[in-house]
């Protein structure tokens, strides 16, 4: 005998083209894949029964065939003449009847497949004679396109519902099942998410040690969103969730045969072609929370758009604990893969270990990598806290409160102002400290000024050890010397060295002075108007002229009133390009820049683009951050006088 008289067709298919999904790599130096799953519908066409022993995925690129292990995990390789069953290449046991030992047989690639070969071994199941030949079946391949103008969906979730340091988490590997024969739950998904536990230093999907309770969860009652527009084909929103974790549960009497999804709903995306026809493919979304499904949308056909909610994540059905279970399949109920776009991953145990600045990868239309990664659905890049936990240090300041400023001056020293009643004291500040305050007592030296108080502000150039003593309402000015040698009673500000130059302007009501470097960056917040001035030196000092250098000028947008623009110095690797933080402190939202330095010949805005990194502190409003020299960065509440020193993550 020759070869056996079969049918095959595969599935997924699209315009007579098999389809395989692209997946990103776990880091930005990792290697992309192509994972190929694949649905046979096999029909035998013979009068006697044919046995399928064997089945093998080839590649032209690749001259070894891989075979596929434990094929007849259903027991459906045996087929009656006209018979017909359906096999698709997920999760096998080597051990099936003690269930272990688990394999994948799907096929993962590092390379771009262009066509696949599909050979099926076979023998005669009344003879038990082998057929000479396989039957083969080769299929151009080609990446997955789903139906929506991007060609891929959104991630079912949004940054907004993150805590920080967390993320969601995902991986191509679905273990829990393959969801029969035809394997509509291999492309599936099983989403979490997971945050960093600073004390235990790991990653954790609870927010403590206890995972007893639903509630434990970091993804439990997460709003799910409509990865992509449609409409509702089906849904249920009434069964309990489960109390009893980490067990599957028995199927409850009189369940239909369904239960395992619990309370769920199936969304179908549909797009119509130029040629006339149209594509259509239908999401389910599983486990979801009792009651959370949105009444609107409890109805045949009800109207669905890209990011809705959905529902909020649950533990309903057949789980072990709260998670969203997604798969995708078409109309036909042939599996089909979940491409993303807005969407960046990265292996999450690097995010503490290494510098994740330039690893994370963003999915235009590809599929998350074989192992769990971190997702962070956004089209902008993510970010890692740049004020990692926990701090060097914290703990609380008794007498320096409210009233107080905390200036930086230079070589650990620290300036501590009251300017209601002119009182000053400069501390000591040890960087090594970790278990006791660090501005050491007693101060090296303190008194009070007569003349610099209320009204005023001091902004202090360290390249040139000067104080600038500067009357927003008057727009007057004062350069002081700064004596870093002053002790006891000393006055540490001499001078001052010039009060009557002109300013050129650039002070006045409104206006805020920061000194980056040998630039000063002169901010009105109202109207995000910017003055940057290259002030002069030349030796000896102090032969300063702070406002007649080289200037530029423009107006921010995004940068105005409730902003906060802090200078978080440089450092060598930065190819001395210093870092300055933008953070509002009413939302928590910050933004780090690169400070350029050659803004001024090119008339454009110092901050430069793209943003080093974005995100949201949740518990500052009220605080003060001061940069405390090379890598760390004061974090004080000066109404209780709490304070934590953090160490800047340059990375």
């Amino acid at each position: 005998m020759a070869k056996p008289n079969l049918t095959v067709t595969l599935e997924p298919i699209i315009a007579g083209k098999a389809t395989y999904l692209p997946l990103g790599a776990a880091t930005s130096d990792g290697q992309p894949q192509a994972e190929i799953v694949l649905r046979l519908h096999i029909i035998n066409n013979e009068s006697n029964r044919v046995t399928v022993t064997g089945i093998s995925i080839s590649f032209p690129q690749s001259r070894t065939p891989v075979s596929m292990k434990q094929i007849d995990t259903y027991n459906n390789m045996n087929l009656f003449g006209g018979a017909d069953t359906y096999w698709s290449n997920g999760f096998v046991y080597l051990d099936p009847i003690n269930k272990k030992d688990q394999w994948p047989n799907m096929v993962f690639l590092n390379f771009t497949p262009t066509r696949v070969t599909v050979s099926l071994t076979c023998k005669n199941g009344n003879t038990g004679t082998n057929y000479s030949e396989p039957y083969t079946v080769t299929q151009d391949l080609t990446p997955h396109k789903s139906p929506t103008s991007e060609e891929s969906y959104l991630f079912p979730y949004s940054i907004s519902d993150l805590r920080s340091m967390e993320y969601f988490t995902a991986s191509a590997l679905h273990r829990t099942g393959n969801g029969g024969r035809k394997g509509t739950q291999i492309f599936a998904h099983d989403i979490g998410i997971v945050g960093f536990n600073s004390e235990l230093q790991k990653w954790s999907d609870t927010l403590t040690d206890s995972s007893s309770k639903n509630e434990d969860y970091r993804i439990w009652d997460k709003p799910v969103r409509a990865i992509a527009g449609g409409d509702v084909r089906d849904w249920r929103d009434t069964v309990d969730d489960n109390t009893v974790l980490h067990k599957f549960p028995d199927k409850p009497s009189g369940a239909p045969d369904n239960w395992t999804s619990g309370n769920y709903i199936k969304i179908r995306t549909s797009r119509r072609f130029s040629t006339g026809s149209t594509v259509s493919e239908i999401t389910v979304f599983c486990h979801l929370k009792k009651g959370s499904i949105p009444n609107s949308l409890k109805q045949l056909g009800a109207v669905v758009n890209a990011g809705d909610i959905i529902g909020h994540v649950g533990n309903s059905g057949h789980t072990t604990g709260p998670h969203t279970h997604i798969e995708c399949t078409d109309s036909s109920n042939a599996l089909r893969p979940l491409p993303f776009h807005d969407a960046w991953i990265v292996d999450y145990n690097k995010i503490i270990s290494t510098n994740t600045d330039g690893m994370w990868v963003r999915l235009l239309g590809q599929g998350v990598p074989k192992d769990s990664v971190a997702v962070w659905p956004n089209s902008e890049k993510p970010y890692v806290d740049p004020l990692p936990r926990p701090p060097v240090v914290e703990g609380t300041w008794q007498t320096v409160r409210t009233g107080h400023r905390l200036i930086y001056l230079r070589s650990s020293r620290i300036l501590d102002w009251e300017p209601a009643s002119g009182h000053y004291r400069i501390w000591d500040y040890d960087e090594n400290a970790t278990n006791s305050n660090p501005l050491k007592w007693p101060p090296v030296t303190q008194g009070t000024w007569a003349t610099i108080k209320t009204g005023h502000e001091l902004v202090f150039i360290s390249p040139i050890d000067k104080m600038l003593d500067w009357e927003p309402a008057t727009g007057h000015w004062r350069l002081w010397n700064y004596d870093h040698n002053a002790s006891g009673n000393m006055n540490p500000l001499s001078g001052p060295y010039d009060q009557a130059s002109s300013s050129n302007g650039l002070l006045g009501p409104g206006r805020i002075v920061v000194a980056i470097t040998y630039f000063l960056l002169i901010w009105e917040p109202s109207s995000g108007h910017w003055d940057l001035v290259l002030y002069k030196t030349s030796p000896p000092f102090p032969d300063v002229e702070l406002f007649s250098g080289d200037h530029a000028e423009g107006t921010w947008k995004s940068i105005r009133t409730g902003h906060r623009i802090i200078d978080l110095g440089r450092a060598p690797f930065e190819n001395d390009k210093p870092r300055v933080l933008d953070w509002e402190e009413q939302s928590g939202h910050y933004r780090i820049f690169r400070f350029d330095n050659n803004a001024i010949d090119t008339n454009a805005s110092p901050l430069t683009g793209p943003v080093v990194m974005s995100g949201i502190w949740e518990d500052r409003a009220g605080h003060s951050l001061v940069h405390f020299g090379g890598n760390r960065v004061l974090d004080w509440e000066p109404a209780s006088g709490h304070y934590k020193i953090w160490n800047y993550d340059r990375r």
